[in-house]
């Protein structure tokens, strides 16, 4: 077949055949393109301007789901905002955010609650299902959560975030049924940035897994016997950095393993 090219800021991509593309991306110095081959990719259009996609409580986890995957991948260098309306959204399902790239994507509440606090007006509601809340997997592209209220079910995680970088979790309240097993903000292989969250019931509040680095500043649990056992861990050789306040753990404020440090 013919190739097809698309020419973008710094960068040519050539449609070679059905599964292989080509990306040329020019170097720091303007003077150079490194090619690169991504085999089994679809080109899709990229973002054209700032976006927002919004989101209403009457709307189903599948609903939600596949209004996320409509979405270009290729921010473009755009803002591309995803906006729940105030209420509670009981979801028989968890919600994925995958491999966005170029830009900046928001995950937000109503941001008149841009306070550290447990007063949410939008409700994400994961407690009927066995499965994780919300999931941020292979982004490359800073990725802001805000004004949440997070609830899901026991033994898994509130919000997740699997080999993406740059992510900015702030006033939001995760917290899980039950606390068995669970972890309320975790990174696998990315980088996190927490602050001014409140972490509830839950195994561990807040947690640095597998190549990850996560700072952590001023953050709270929620006392009363709405806490994490552990606030803090780090494990399989990862980094926690502190500052100011951070959630009491039940069992302990801090806990490491593999390796895993907080400081």
């Amino acid at each position: 077949m013919a190739d097809k090219r698309y020419t973008g800021t710094g960068q040519v991509t050539t449609l070679l055949d059905d599964d292989v593309v080509s990306i040329q991306r020019q170097t720091p110095d303007g003077d150079h393109y490194i090619e690169i081959l991504d085999f089994k990719t679809q080109l899709a259009p990229a973002l054209s301007a700032n976006t927002t996609v919004n989101f209403t409580s009457g709307m189903s986890a599948a609903t939600i789901q596949g209004l996320i995957d409509a979405q270009p991948k290729n921010l473009n260098g755009f803002t591309l905002t995803f906006q729940f309306a105030d209420g509670t959204y009981t979801l028989n399902d968890n919600l994925i955010w995958d491999s966005f790239y170029g830009g900046i994507f928001n995950v937000y509440g109503n941001a008149a609650n841009n306070t550290k606090s447990t007063t949410k007006v939008v409700d994400l509601n994961f407690s009927a299902t066995a499965l994780k809340g919300i999931q941020f997997r292979n982004n490359d592209c800073v990725v802001n959560i805000r004004y949440l209220d997070v609830l899901s079910a026991d033994s898994v995680q509130t919000i997740s975030c699997v080999d993406s970088r740059i992510v900015k979790a702030l006033y939001n309240y995760c917290h899980n049924a039950a606390g068995v097993g669970a972890w309320c903000v975790s990174v696998e292989g990315g980088l996190l940035y927490v602050e001014a969250n409140i972490v509830g019931l839950c195994q561990k509040g807040i947690v640095s897994s597998i190549n990850s680095k996560v700072t952590s500043r001023n953050n709270s649990d929620n006392g009363g016997g709405d806490q994490p056992a552990n606030g803090l861990f780090a494990t399989s050789g990862t980094i926690i950095k502190y500052d100011a306040i951070q959630p009491v753990g039940s069992t302990a404020n801090e806990q490491t393993s593999d390796g895993g440090e907080i400081r």
